[in-house]
């Protein structure tokens, strides 16, 4: 989608580059930013629209930033602008950037879900799931998630029962090709959430909904048709779509996301 990339950086004009698609207050919102004018709204909005669609198809290292500016269309302000800006900076510097799927790799699914505790000023955390087929991400998803969670721990539930839908989907449309599916390995950073999920701990003072989350979980490593692993933070794929990351760490996730040796 280079040309794809040229039309959107062409119509923001001349942008200075930027090593990464978001900085560190990606989720600070500023309400003493001046909002928009109606014109400059329509075209924030029409932006964030068309990067959205490059996001979800090729670039999936900007979806992090994209689904922040998602939210702010509504009521865009000169910050939000800035942020806009930044990603576009980022893709003139990086447009040479794509997904490359490895020839003759297995036909195994392998997916990565994380989440970042209380990472939003509202106390909610945020949740990130990869799915990886044939050496690069085929599906990311990055959300804001709907309740708040006392601990890191509860948040890495929450991400992993609101990650699994898409991993079973996935591993059912495969089965469905024909394709001999073994359990689907889940990447998680988390020791102490395996441990729970695996010696079968959870704290009776859990609410039911946390429960009920737990329990989903449990189900589906009992039946096979997932596995649980540990991954150390600096190879969690998912890490990349859950806060705002930089430097070397940015580069390395960014290479294993899209399935190219560029760091």
């Amino acid at each position: 989608m280079r040309e794809y990339i040229d039309s959107c950086v062409a119509e923001r004009g001349t942008l200075v580059g930027a090593n990464s698609p978001a900085h560190d207050d990606l989720f600070e919102v500023l309400e003493s930013s001046p909002p928009l004018t109606s014109e400059a709204k329509e075209h924030f909005h029409s932006d964030v629209a068309k990067l959205l669609y490059l996001a979800k198809r090729t670039r999936k290292d900007i979806l992090l930033a994209v689904s922040h500016l998602c939210s702010r269309v509504s009521i865009p302000t000169e910050n939000d602008l800035a942020k806009l800006n930044r990603v576009i900076g980022y893709l003139g510097r990086s447009r040479e950037l794509r997904t490359e799927f490895k020839r003759g790799e297995d036909v195994n699914l392998t997916a990565y879900v994380d989440a970042s505790f209380g990472t939003h000023s509202d106390g909610t955390s945020r949740t990130g799931t990869v799915i990886m087929l044939a050496g690069a991400a085929i599906g990311a998803w990055t959300n804001k998630q709907k309740i708040v969670t006392k601990s890191s721990t509860e948040a890495e539930l929450v991400a992993l029962s609101d990650g699994l839908p898409p991993v079973l989907w996935a591993r059912e449309f495969m089965l469905s090709q024909g394709y001999a599916m073994a359990a689907t390995p889940i990447a998680q950073d988390n020791q102490g959430v395996l441990a729970i999920l695996d010696k079968g701990r959870h704290s009776k003072q859990r609410t039911r909904h946390m429960n009920i989350r737990y329990f989903f979980i449990r189900d589906r490593v009992r039946s096979g048709e997932v596995l649980l692993h540990y991954t150390a933070t600096s190879d969690m794929v998912a890490d990349v779509l859950t806060k705002p990351t930089n430097g070397i760490q940015f580069k390395k996730l960014r290479g294993l996301l899209l399935g190219i040796a560029c760091y």
